[in-house]
């Protein structure tokens, strides 16, 4: 599994060719909207045209994979438009939390107690550990905010 264009990347995809394996790829950042972004804002670096650089660098990486995995069909479409990438090519993973396996209603407080060894209650995370005061906690936070200033070297 590649997932940047980068030296890994590339000598990962040649490893995989020369043992005649599938090369799969993920993209997930579009790093060309980055460029972009940047170059626009400094007039002679965008006279160089780096995102149409990163795209053909995309192109090549990722048409040289046997499967391509897109987060969503968007995305899929820009990188047939914009990088060539053969539409047979792409499958998608899509991002997010499978809310059947991880809901509040398989919630076991026999195996929190004995994971956690705290009760149920006691487990912490997400705004419970917001609402309960913890000593420990109340006390590095009391040391962090009376810490004296430190003296310049």
């Amino acid at each position: 599994h590649l997932v940047s264009p980068d030296t890994l990347g590339y000598s990962a995809q040649a490893f995989a060719r020369r043992e005649h394996t599938c090369s799969v790829c993920s993209f997930h950042t579009q790093i060309d909207r980055y460029v972009r972004y940047y170059a626009t804002k400094h007039g002679a670096i965008d006279k160089l045209k780096p995102r149409l650089l990163v795209q053909k660098l995309f192109s090549q990486f990722y048409g040289g994979c046997d499967v391509v995995a897109a987060p969503n069909a968007a995305v899929a479409d820009k990188l047939v438009a914009k990088m060539a990438i053969p539409r047979a090519k792409l499958c998608f993973f899509p991002r997010g939390v499978n809310t059947t396996q991880y809901t509040p209603l398989r919630r076991n407080a026999t195996w929190r107690r004995r994971v956690a060894r705290c009760d149920d209650d006691d487990a912490g995370g997400g705004d419970d550990e917001l609402r309960r005061p913890h000593e420990e906690r109340d006390r590095r936070v009391h040391a962090v905010r009376h810490r004296p200033p430190r003296r310049p070297r």
